[in-house]
């Protein structure tokens, strides 16, 4: 019966979970900062711009958690999920160039394909919205 799986509840996740949410933590701070200077110090700093970003992640799980990461951060605003393909506002040069690095890219997937976790040939795939995933009825007799 499936009610209970990877997705609906990714408790996989929970090892991974006690360094990644610290970290996103202290990059929350970090950011805080980097806008509120920019606001202060009234600096060239400020440059919003539109960007594209190819996600690594693997499964739905993976993908809203660096969605969700990046809208979390200030500065950021993730606008647009199709697929792997992130379209994100960015305020500054710093939250522009952090996510150019791709450091939060690759510990949310470190996080999704934690040791304790589903391999990367486990972890559910993204299912087209079109197709018709309801099971069929058994016939009772």
């Amino acid at each position: 019966m499936d009610a209970i799986d990877h997705e609906t509840h990714p408790i996989h996740l929970a090892i991974g979970c006690l360094t990644y949410f610290p970290w996103l933590v202290w990059e929350i701070v970090l950011a805080n900062m980097d806008v509120a200077k920019a606001i202060l110090k009234n600096n060239s700093s400020v440059r919003p711009r539109l960007m594209h970003i190819k996600a690594s992640q693997v499964s739905e799980v993976g993908l809203v958690t660096y969605a969700n990461s990046i809208t979390l951060t200030p500065g950021t605003v993730t606008l647009d999920v199709e697929g792997q393909d992130f379209l994100i506002h960015s305020l500054t040069e710093g939250s522009y160039d952090g996510l150019l690095s791709g450091k939060m890219d690759q510990k949310v997937t470190a996080l999704e394909l934690d040791k304790g976790g589903p391999m990367i040939t486990q972890q559910p795939t993204l299912k087209d919205p079109s197709e018709n995933t309801l099971p069929k009825p058994e016939k009772v007799t």
